[in-house]
């Protein structure tokens, strides 16, 4: 490239950046015949300067959105990090055929090792306030709990046990307590419901109402 090429190739790249091109459109400018490999590069500086011009002009709107992108990668990373050393488990849920009875279970997937740690009991006496403890019983996996006409249990995951529920003329509703699957079995006098934990999975039964079933399970495991 020569002198004259070099001095026209920056005077049009400065006439572009800087939109004045109206200003010399009247100009008696030589016409030289621009090769490809030369017209490519004066449209890619073009872009580039025109790029840093926006992020200059726009700087906090570019800051503020590095920001979000940061976070949000946080946000990605830490539950897939906690997913990835905590064993996941999946609601398991069977009616027989007449419909005369429901079973619960809280199953590990198979690639994955359950915590058989001992069981720490969580008592539901505080949320069951208006009820009688009549008994309690616990096991290195389960802790129940008897009241004059409720029914509370919680068992360790890794136990892997089942719930059987009557269902006979009796609604069922699939439902969310605290984030995870649960199963609530209700009419108009009697009530039960299936839930869990990151540890445990729970029953409660009785002479309760579903609505009450639900706050009760909400209360015992927030």
């Amino acid at each position: 490239m020569n002198k004259t090429e070099k001095h026209l190739l920056d005077a049009a790249i400065d006439l572009a950046v800087e939109k004045e091109f109206e200003q010399f459109a009247d100009m008696d400018v030589p016409e030289i015949e621009i090769p490809p490999e030369l017209d490519k590069r004066i449209r890619g500086t073009i872009r580039r300067r025109n790029l840093i011009q926006f992020c200059l002009d726009n700087i906090r709107v570019v800051a503020a959105a590095c920001f979000c992108l940061m976070v949000v990668g946080i946000g990605v990373g830490v539950p897939l990090y906690v997913s990835a050393t905590e064993a996941s488990y999946y609601m398991l849920t069977d009616q027989d055929m007449y419909r005369n009875n429901i079973s619960v279970q809280f199953l590990c997937k198979e690639e994955e090792t359950p915590d058989t740690k001992t069981l720490k009991p969580r008592s539901a006496a505080e949320v069951l306030a208006g009820f009688e403890l009549i008994s309690t019983y616990s096991t290195d996996s389960v802790y129940i709990e008897e009241y004059d006409s409720v029914r509370y249990e919680q068992t360790s995951l890794h136990a892997e046990g089942q719930y059987i529920i009557p269902t006979k003329d009796k609604n069922i509703r699939n439902i969310v307590v605290n984030d995870y699957m649960a199963v609530l079995v209700f009419d108009a006098g009697h009530a039960a419901i299936v839930w869990r934990d990151d540890d445990y999975s729970y029953m409660l039964e009785g002479n309760i109402t579903g609505d009450d079933a639900m706050r009760y399970a909400r209360l015992i495991v927030e």
